[in-house]
């Protein structure tokens, strides 16, 4: 929810039924939580951003449909991807990084509209879905963080996560037409 990302594609046209793509997406999504340490001093709950980032590498085959016009350019695609992701998790001046990760892979399927504002520039509108799962192994990069003049020690040990983005994507954009 409330995922913003930012995207490239390239397409091209194989006749004026079929055209295929491949694009390169990055989208980042964190939230504060809390998360309790505990310590010789005590305990203590500070704030902590956690969330995933995740890069879909996409290969995609769309059908032009048949009722499009010289302005409206109707498109449905099928395709597979690659997914590369992150998990995020920030305290303070320490964060996890990538131990071990797996690529994930799935398929997505989409419906859009060019709006040709002339014969090399359009806007596009575009709804996919697509469902990437992947999972991370991680570590925190410093052995301590300290938080209120008080010092708190980080687990050593890997931290496994599963991240689902579960994807109904509307999208906005440009489009340019070289050929």
């Amino acid at each position: 929810k409330n995922i913003n990302s930012y995207s490239a594609e390239v397409k091209y046209r194989i006749n004026q039924s079929f055209a295929v793509g491949i694009s390169l997406e990055y989208l980042e999504k964190t939230h504060e939580t809390e998360l309790t340490f505990s310590g010789s001093d005590g305990s203590i709950t500070p704030v902590v951003e956690e969330g995933f980032s995740v890069i879909p590498l996409e290969f995609t085959g769309y059908y032009i449909l048949p009722f499009s016009t010289e302005k409206f350019k109707f498109h449905m695609g099928l395709g597979g991807g690659l997914y590369f992701g992150n998990h995020i998790r920030r305290i303070k001046n320490a964060e996890l990084e990538n131990v071990s990760r797996e690529f994930a892979y799935g398929i997505h399927v989409n419906v859009g509209m060019d709006y040709m504002i002339n014969d090399y520039i359009s806007v596009r509108t575009e709804m996919r879905f697509r469902d990437p799962q992947f999972e991370v192994e991680s570590k925190y990069n410093k052995k301590l963080v300290q938080i209120d003049d008080k010092y708190y020690v980080l687990p050593e040990n890997s931290i496994s996560s599963k991240t689902n983005v579960n994807g109904l994507m509307f999208s906005l954009g440009l489009t340019l037409h070289f050929l």
